[in-house]
C-alpha cells in the first residue's frame, strides 16, 4: 500500500473536541454537516489548495494523566464521537478524507508512568479505529504515538517510550511530526542549522522509522514538519531554514519515500499568504524558495487566481 505522493495538495483540518462538546455529551447534530469547515478552526486552511486531503483530528482527547475511572469514561465518549463522525461520512470523500484518530498526546516524562501513557495511546488508537470501522471499513486512518507525535513514539526510540502497538488493519498510515531540533525549528535562541550532530540525528531517526515501517508493513506520513516564520524572516535563520527543509526532504521523501505535509498555520508557520498575506509573504503568495527546496510545483489553481 502506498500513500499519496509528496506534493502541495494536502491540508490538515483540526478541531479540539473537548472545547466543542459539553461534559458527558456527544457532538451536536447540527455540527456534523459542517464538520470539515469547523475543523478549519485551528489551521485556517480551507480552500488553500485544489486537492484537499482533510484530516479530522481528535486533538484534546481523554487526558493521559487522568485516573483510570475518568480515562475509561472519557474513552467511551471518544469512541462514540468517532462513531458519529464515521457514520456521517461513511460513503463520502473516501479518496480525499483521512481520519487522524489522535493528534498529539501531550504526556512526556515523569511523574506519570511513561509506559502506561504508551498503553493509553494504544487504547485511544484501538478505540477510535474500532468506532470508525463500524461505518467506514476502508477509510484510511492515521495512527501515531505520544510525546507530541514524535517519531520515537512509533518505534520506542527513547528509554521512557516503548512505542505503539500497531492495530491489525489494512487501511492504516503511521504518522509523526518533525520539529527537530526544537531550539532551531521553534526559534528558541539559535538561527543556525546544522550544528553538532543535527544531520546524523536526522538520518538516524528517519532510518529508524523506515525500519519500523518495513517491519510492520505500514506506510508513513510525516504529516507535520516545519520551521517558524521568525526564522524564515531572519537573514541567517532563512538560509538555515532552507537547508533544514531541503535536508528533511532528502532524508524523508527521497531516501525513504515518506509522504510529507509541511505545517502552515498562517501565523507562526507561514508558507502561503492566503488573502491577507502572512509574515513577509504577500496575499496569495507562496514562499517559493521553500517550494523549490522541497521540489514542489506551485499549484496551478493558485497561479490562475493571482
Amino acid at each position: 500500500m502506498t500513500v499519496a505522493a509528496h506534493d502541495a495538495s494536502s491540508t490538515k483540518l483540526r478541531t479540539r473536541w473537548t472545547e466543542r462538546v459539553a461534559a458527558g455529551r456527544l457532538l451536536p447534530c447540527a455540527l456534523l454537516p459542517v464538520l470539515p469547515v469547523v475543523c478549519c478552526l485551528c489551521s485556517a486552511a480551507c480552500a488553500l489548495l485544489p486537492v484537499l486531503c482533510c484530516r479530522c483530528s481528535a486533538a484534546g482527547a481523554p487526558a493521559l494523566v487522568a485516573d483510570n475511572a475518568t480515562f475509561t469514561s472519557e474513552l467511551a465518549r471518544f469512541s462514540a464521537i468517532w462513531t458519529q463522525i464515521s457514520a456521517r461520512f461513511s460513503h463520502k470523500h473516501l479518496d480525499d478524507l483521512v481520519f487522524e484518530i489522535y493528534n498529539e498526546p501531550h504526556i512526556n516524562h515523569t511523574p506519570f508512568d511513561g509506559h502506561l501513557a504508551d498503553r493509553r495511546v494504544d487504547s485511544l488508537n484501538a478505540a477510535g479505529l474500532a468506532a470508525i470501522r463500524t461505518h467506514s471499513r476502508s477509510r484510511m486512518c492515521l495512527v501515531g504515538g505520544r510525546w507530541w507525535a514524535a517519531p520515537e513514539a512509533l518505534y520506542g526510540g527513547l528509554s521512557w517510550i516503548s512505542g505503539i502497538s500497531v492495530p491489525q488493519d489494512e487501511f492504516l498510515i503511521a504518522k509523526f511530526h518533525w520539529y527537530t531540533p526544537n531550539a532551531f525549528c521553534w526559534d528558541k535562541g539559535t538561527h543556525v542549522w546544522p550544528t553538532g550532530d543535527d544531520l546524523s540525528t536526522l538520518n538516524a531517526t528517519m532510518s529508524s522509522v523506515a525500519k519500523w515501517s518495513a517491519q510492520f508493513r505500514i506506510p508513513v506520513w510525516m504529516n507535520e514538519y516545519g520551521v517558524t516564520t521568525k526564522q524564515l524572516n531572519d537573514d541567517v535563520g532563512r538560509a538555515s531554514a532552507l537547508r533544514w527543509y531541503g535536508a528533511t526532504y532528502a532524508h524523508a521523501w527521497k531516501a525513504f519515500g515518506f509522504a510529507m505535509s509541511a505545517w502552515d498555520t498562517n501565523a507562526d508557520y507561514c508558507l502561503y499568504g492566503r488573502d491577507s498575506g502572512c509574515g513577509s509573504l504577500e496575499a496569495r503568495a507562496f514562499d517559493e524558495d521553500v517550494l523549490a527546496v522541497l521540489h514542489v510545483t506551485k499549484p496551478a489553481s493558485v497561479e490562475e487566481q493571482q
